[in-house]
Formats: C-alpha cells, structure tokens, sequence
C-alpha cells in the first residue's frame, strides 16, 4: 500500500505546497487503496483513514505538509487523545521524510 500511496502522490506531492489540495490528495488515497492489497481491510479501518495537510511556510513542497490521518472514536479516543494523535504525526513527518529519501 505504502509503495503504491508514494507512486500515485509523487507528481502532486512535488508542487509547491501552496499548489498542493486535500480533495486531491483524498482521491490518490482511495485508489492507493483499490490498487494495493490494502483494499481487503477492514472497510471501517478504511474509512478512518484520511489526509490531513499540515501548515507549512512559503517554500515548503506537497510533501512537507502531507500526512495520513486516522480518525478515532469512541472507545478508542479515550486511549488515543488528541495529544497522542500530534505525537503520532510529529512521528509520521519524520518517518515521511525518511522514507521519500
């Protein structure tokens, strides 16, 4: 899923991040998904994941603002609080970094 997520986002993560548009990335995501093996998870796995598109300063590109997004509920928000969720995508930046490298 991941090789083929980084394939499809390579041309529009390259734009200036001010070029760069959620609704976009959101429908890369699904055909990510329907293109890789990821498609026989879970659907409710699969409707919490989502693209979220970090603030970032005037020469960032796509791929300085890009991360995946997973959406929480209940039970689990008790234990993934909003704090946990900010680790994560401090953690997800880094390793995006790393593996675009």
């Amino acid at each position: 899923f991941v090789t083929r997520l980084l394939d499809l986002l390579r041309e529009e993560l390259e734009e200036p991040a001010t070029k760069v548009f959620r609704h976009n990335l959101v429908l890369v995501l699904k055909a990510a998904i329907q293109q890789s093996n990821a498609q026989f998870e879970d659907q409710d796995v699969l409707n919490r994941l989502d693209v979220r598109l970090l603030r970032g300063v005037r020469r960032d590109s796509g791929w300085d603002v890009f991360s995946l997004d997973y959406h929480v509920g209940l039970p689990l928000n008790v234990v993934l609080t909003k704090s946990a969720i900010d680790r994560y995508l401090r953690v997800f930046a880094l390793l995006w970094r790393l593996r675009r490298v």
